[in-house]
């Protein structure tokens, strides 16, 4: 990878993919059986990631596209409505709690914990539980704007048009032609 911290960010990819490589395997017979499917259904829109990412595709798990590393917490009551179903969260460093809004619950997260759940229907935060010492984690989790075989610009579009509303393109501007 180019860039002042390519190498870096590359091993960081790669531990992560092998890191939810092993448990991916055995726990997705756990799984209720429409998410293995939605796990299996990755295949095709991963031919397509390698055909626009060749090889930095490499660095990616089959079951993400997208992963997130982060030593804060969300704090913020969100959905991800772009993602597919199952999402992965992986904690470390310290406990946690992630407070699942719709049934009023907070899961008490020790490090090493993995949770597999619908990021995009659940309206779910994390907290500190106790005092945070060192707790760091990281989210991966596949955007169900791979499945229409969208590259990244028309994904960003997507994007910035579901933050700022579509973009109202005009062709001409008022009173330039007078």
């Amino acid at each position: 990878m180019k860039g002042k911290n390519g190498e870096d960010a590359a091993e960081l990819l790669n531990w992560a993919k092998e890191h939810t490589k092993s448990f991916l395997i055995t726990a997705k017979a756990l799984l209720p059986a429409e998410w293995q499917l939605d796990m299996d259904s990755r295949t095709k829109p991963n031919k397509f990631i390698k055909k626009v990412f060749k090889g930095q595709s490499n660095l990616l798990s089959p079951w993400w596209t997208t992963t997130t590393f982060f030593d804060t917490f969300t704090g913020q009551v969100h959905q991800d409505p772009l993602d597919h179903q199952p999402s992965f969260l992986f904690n470390f460093g310290a406990p946690c709690l992630l407070v699942l809004h719709d049934y009023g619950i907070n899961i008490w997260l020790d490090p090493l914990n993995i949770v597999v759940f619908n990021t995009n229907t659940l309206k779910h935060s994390t907290e500190a539980a106790g005092e945070d010492q060192g707790r760091w984690a990281f989210s991966a989790f596949y955007r169900k704007s791979i499945y229409e075989e969208m590259g990244p610009s028309q994904i960003g579009q997507k994007t910035l048009d579901r933050i700022l509303g579509p973009e109202d393109v005009k062709t001409r501007v008022p009173g330039a032609n007078k």
